[in-house]
């Protein structure tokens, strides 16, 4: 059973290091399109656009960083909605619906939890992070 969990941490860990910075979208190659840096949505949510955010969700979906990308990004999204709260994912979902189809996603999906869940102040978030 471990095998299940480490498979579900690289999924995690590759589809949640996201770009922080939007340069083109003009380009043909999608490289183009992101500065280099990297950083883990879990702990920078607060500091990524939504803009930079949404551009990669739709990269994922529609396959451009690989097929097992927009896979995996459905088995993520599918554990995120069941181990979220009703009350919640209600919220959630209350901001989810209104985005367009080409950004719904695991990404957009677990910021939007992220946000509503810490969105009062981010040292509650580090203090948080702290804790765990």
């Amino acid at each position: 059973m471990q095998w299940i969990g480490n498979s579900l941490r690289r999924i995690w860990d590759s589809l949640f290091n996201v770009p922080t910075k939007l340069l083109s979208e003009s380009s043909t190659n999608i490289c183009d399109w992101f500065g280099k840096q990297t950083k883990a949505l879990s702990l920078n949510w607060h500091n990524l656009p939504i803009m930079v955010l949404q551009r990669w969700q739709y990269l994922v979906n529609i396959g451009a960083l690989g097929p097992e990308y927009a896979r995996d990004g459905k088995l993520i999204l599918q554990c995120l909605i069941a181990s979220t709260s009703p009350a919640l994912l209600e919220v959630v979902n209350r901001r989810f619906d209104r985005l367009a189809p080409e950004y719904k996603g695991p990404l957009t999906f677990y910021y939007l939890i992220l946000s509503e869940m810490f969105m009062t102040n981010p040292a509650i978030a580090e203090e948080l992070v702290a804790f765990l």
